[in-house]
C-alpha cells in the first residue's frame, strides 16, 4: 500500500496535536478509569468548521461515556506533526472519515490516516477493552458508494457507509430522524459500540437507557447540522475551461530559457483528458510536484509544452514578451492557448501562478468545398512564409547562425512549433487528407505519388520534432552544439522535401477555388435569371442544375 510523502498539512491554521473533546466528568476524578474508546475524525481541512460542529454534538451525547472524540488542531512549535497523528491511530478504536464528494487536495493527509490505521489494524487487531477497530465512513451529499476506495484501497461495502446526499425540513419544526435514517444508524453504532465496551456491570451508561429514546434528539441535531452544511455548499460546479495553478515557495527566477519550475508544484482544475491525457479523476483535486506533472504529458508534446510554459511565465514576470503560448492534442485535431490569467506573491515570497487553457475553435460558413479548398490554400502559404521563403526568421541559415545561442534556438524552436502546429490543426480539421479531396487537388491516378509525398512528409516532419525535442531538452553548451547541428540538418531536410510539393499542392488548390467558385458563381446566375420558382428550388435544395456549356468537374493539373 503506497503511503502519501510527509510535508505540512495546509491547514487553515496551524495543527499537530491531538485535542480530545471530553464533557466535563461528574464523577469522582480522584478515582483510575480504565483505557476509553478512541474515535479518531479525519477530514479534509477545507470541512474544518463542519467537523467541529460534529465532534461538539458528538462529545455532548455521549459524555457519560468512556469515549473520547479526536482530532488535530493547534500545532505547536517543534512538534513532529507525523509522529503525533500516528501515536493517535495507534490508540484509536475507530476511524471516523468525513467525506463531502469533492475531491481536496488536503484529502491526501486523509489518505495517510486511513492507509496507517490500516496497517496499524493489521498489527492489532482489538482495541482499548477488546473491541474491534473499525472505519466510520460518514459520506455527506457524495454520489461514491464507498468513500475510501478513492484514497487507499480500503475496501468498504456500501452498507458500512453512513450515507447522506439531500436533506428536507418543514418550516417551525425540528426534523423527526426516524431508526433508519443513516445519521441515526451512525449514532446507534457508537452507541452499540460502548456499551459492549463496557459491559453489564456498568452503572453510569447503558444500563437503563433506551437507545431509540435516547438518540432521538441527538440525530435530529445532527440532521439539522448536515442540513445547514448541504443548503450552505455549492451545488454544481463546470470547469468550460482548464486552469493549471503553479505554486512555489519563492519567486521563481527568471533564466536565459525560461523560469525555473523544478522545485514547483502544479494543481489541474478542469477537464485535461483531451489534452494532457489526464483523466478529470486524476486531475481534479489532485496536487503533483513538477516532475510527475512533465511525465503525465505525452512524450510528442512535452518538450514543447514544458518550454512554452517556462518562458510563458518569463515574459509575464519580466514584462519582455507575449502572455501567449499554444499548444495542440497528438492527434493535432484541437489547438489550445495558454495564458497567464493571474500571479500572486505573499509576503513570504511564496508565488502562485494560474495559467488558463482555452480551445481555440474556428467557425465555419458557406459550401463546404470551397471552405476546404480554401484552407488548403491557407496551409499551403502558411507553411510557405513560415520555412521556405527567404524573408523567413525559421530559414536553416538564420536559424543556425553561429552567433545563436542555445537559449536564442530554444526561443525559436518554441515560437516554429507552435506556428507547425497551429497549421497542422487547421490541416486536420479540414480534413485534407480526405480521398475525394485528394483527388479533387491531384486529379485521378495519381495515388502512388500522393501516397510517396504523404510518406515523405511524415519522415522528415517526424525527424524535426525528435531534433527539435532534442534541443529543447540540451541543459548546456557542451550537448548544444551537437544538437543545435542535428536540428539544423533536419530542418534542412524538411524544407527541402516540402518545397516542391507545397508549389504544387497550393496551385492546385488556387486553380480548383478559382473553377469551383466560378461554377458557382455562373450557376446562380443562371438561376436568377431563369426566374423565382427556379430560385426557390435551388434554395430547397442547395443545388443548382449546371448550365450546359459550364465545366462538369476540375481538370487535372500538369506540373
Amino acid at each position: 500500500m503506497a503511503y502519501v510523502k510527509k510535508k505540512t498539512r495546509p491547514r487553515s491554521r496551524a495543527r499537530s496535536t491531538i485535542a480530545r473533546v471530553r464533557p466535563k466528568r461528574t464523577v469522582d476524578e480522584t478515582r483510575i478509569d480504565p483505557p476509553r474508546i478512541n474515535v479518531f475524525v479525519s477530514y479534509a481541512r477545507e470541512d474544518d468548521e463542519l467537523v467541529g460542529r460534529l465532534v461538539t454534538l458528538f462529545a455532548e451525547t455521549f459524555k457519560l461515556a468512556p469515549i473520547s472524540f479526536l482530532r488535530d488542531v493547534e500545532i505547536k512549535q517543534g512538534v513532529n506533526y507525523q509522529s503525533a497523528i500516528e501515536n493517535a491511530l495507534d490508540e484509536t478504536n475507530i476511524l471516523l472519515v468525513v467525506f463531502t464528494q469533492r475531491l481536496k487536495i488536503s484529502h491526501s493527509w486523509t489518505g495517510f490516516e486511513v492507509g496507517y490505521f490500516r496497517n496499524s489494524v493489521r498489527q492489532s487487531p482489538k482495541g482499548n477493552r477488546g473491541i474491534d477497530r473499525i472505519y466510520l465512513p460518514l459520506c455527506i451529499g457524495a454520489e461514491i458508494p464507498d468513500t475510501l476506495h478513492y484514497i487507499q484501497g480500503v475496501s468498504i461495502s456500501n452498507d458500512e457507509v453512513y450515507k447522506v446526499m439531500r436533506t428536507t425540513i418543514d418550516a417551525g419544526a425540528p426534523p423527526i430522524v426516524p431508526a433508519k435514517h443513516p445519521l441515526f444508524q451512525l449514532l446507534r453504532r457508537i452507541f452499540d459500540i460502548v456499551t459492549q465496551a463496557l459491559g453489564s456491570g456498568n452503572s453510569e451508561f447503558g444500563q437503563d437507557i433506551l437507545p431509540e429514546k435516547w438518540l432521538a434528539k441527538p440525530a435530529s441535531d445532527l440532521y439539522l447540522i448536515i442540513h445547514d452544511y448541504l443548503q450552505s455548499r455549492v451545488f454544481m460546479e463546470t470547469y468550460p475551461e482548464r486552469k493549471l495553478t503553479i505554486r512555489t515557495i519563492s519567486r521563481p527566477t527568471i533564466e536565459n530559457d525560461g523560469v525555473d519550475l523544478s522545485a514547483a508544484s502544479v494543481e489541474l482544475v478542469g477537464d485535461f483528458s483531451s489534452i494532457f491525457e489526464i483523466s478529470p479523476l486524476s486531475s481534479t483535486g489532485h496536487e503533483y510536484n513538477w516532475a510527475d506533472f512533465t511525465q503525465s504529458i505525452p512524450v510528442e508534446l512535452r518538450a514543447n509544452t514544458v518550454a512554452g510554459i517556462r518562458r510563458l511565465i518569463a515574459n509575464v514576470l519580466g514584462n519582455t514578451g507575449d502572455n501567449y503560448h499554444v499548444v495542440t492534442t497528438v492527434a493535432r485535431d484541437k489547438v489550445f492557448r495558454l495564458f497567464v490569467s493571474k500571479v500572486v506573491t505573499y509576503v513570504s515570497k511564496k508565488t502562485e501562478i494560474d495559467i488558463y487553457i482555452v480551445q481555440m475553435r474556428r467557425k465555419e460558413y458557406g459550401d463546404p468545398t470551397t471552405t476546404r479548398l480554401l484552407k488548403a490554400i491557407e496551409v499551403g502559404l502558411r507553411f510557405r512564409f513560415l520555412v521556405l521563403e527567404d524573408q523567413s526568421k525559421f530559414r536553416p541559415e538564420a536559424m543556425g547562425h553561429p552567433i545563436v545561442s542555445c537559449e536564442g534556438l530554444k526561443s525559436e524552436i518554441v515560437e516554429l512549433l507552435v506556428e507547425l502546429d497551429l497549421i497542422l490543426r487547421e490541416a486536420v480539421q479540414a480534413n485534407l487528407r480526405d480521398p475525394e479531396f485528394l483527388i479533387l487537388i491531384w486529379g485521378k491516378g495519381r495515388e502512388d505519388d500522393v501516397k510517396a509525398m504523404d510518406e515523405l512528409w511524415e519522415v522528415t516532419l517526424r525527424r524535426l520534432y525528435m531534433a527539435s525535442e532534442e534541443v529543447l531538452n540540451a541543459r548546456d553548451d557542451d550537448s548544444f552544439s551537437g544538437k543545435r547541428s542535428e536540428f539544423i540538418n533536419a530542418l534542412i531536410e524538411f524544407r527541402g522535401s516540402i518545397g516542391k510539393m507545397n508549389r504544387e499542392f497550393t496551385g492546385h488548390a488556387l486553380s480548383c477555388l478559382i473553377k469551383v467558385a466560378g461554377l458557382k458563381l455562373e450557376d446562380q446566375s443562371a438561376a436568377n435569371r431563369a426566374g423565382p420558382e427556379n430560385i426557390s428550388t435551388a434554395a430547397d435544395t442547395g443545388e443548382v442544375a449546371p448550365r450546359q456549356d459550364a465545366p462538369q468537374g476540375v481538370e487535372r493539373q500538369s506540373n
